[in-house]
């Protein structure tokens, strides 16, 4: 398990990296304005934080987004066993953001 919380700059430099830019991301003030409150987490960004959590030989990641995942809100990052693969998971204390699974390559 890993545990981490995303920053506003992580946000930022992400989104200049992806071209993840959307007002929705990259301007808290607009974010704010909105339902969700507070900038969010671009979904690639946290798909790419549970790519680098894989073990060697597992790919083929198939997420679910279930939850939106604001600015400087902890996650975890769950792995365990599901018939033969990965189960994933991302959690944030207010219950699963990402929920999904990994297979071996070839």
């Amino acid at each position: 398990m890993t545990t981490r919380t995303i920053t506003q700059d992580d946000i930022d430099a992400f989104g200049v990296l992806s071209g993840g830019t959307g007002l929705i991301h990259t301007e808290p003030d607009y974010a704010a304005s909105t339902r969700f409150g507070a900038t969010l987490v671009q979904g690639i960004f946290l798909a790419a934080l549970v790519q680098q959590e894989l073990p060697p030989g597992w790919t083929a990641l198939e997420l679910q987004f279930v939850a939106p995942v604001r600015v400087g809100t902890p996650i975890e990052i769950v792995l365990g066993s599901d018939r033969g693969g990965l189960a994933i998971e991302v959690r944030t204390p207010d219950g699963p953001a990402v929920l999904g699974s990994a297979a071996r390559a070839g």
